[in-house]
């Protein structure tokens, strides 16, 4: 993931925004993973069978903020091919 260009944030600025919250997103299930390793695949960690709150919590985080992440990259890619397309003369009012 590549930072916003001032042009992409002229057109579009809650990319600048949405480019935050996906990095923070995606550090926060980084941080998860690492105080909770059973998060990473629980075929490797037998000690995973007893679930604290805080583990209960971020295994439900997880694939939220995971599908967060997947939503901002398919809304960004959606703002490229929007910016792509040739603006068209006609005002549609």
């Amino acid at each position: 993931m590549t930072a916003p260009t001032s042009r992409e944030l002229a057109t579009t600025p809650e990319l600048g925004l949405l480019t935050a919250l996906q990095t923070i997103v995606e550090l926060s299930v980084n941080s998860l993973v690492a105080a909770h390793p059973e998060l990473a695949d629980l075929d490797d960690c037998p000690w995973a069978l007893e679930m604290s709150p805080s583990y209960r919590a971020a295994q439900r985080f997880v694939p939220l903020a995971r599908k967060l992440v997947r939503t901002i990259a398919d809304y960004r890619h959606a703002q490229l091919i929007e910016r792509q397309r040739p603006l068209e003369d006609d005002l549609p009012f």
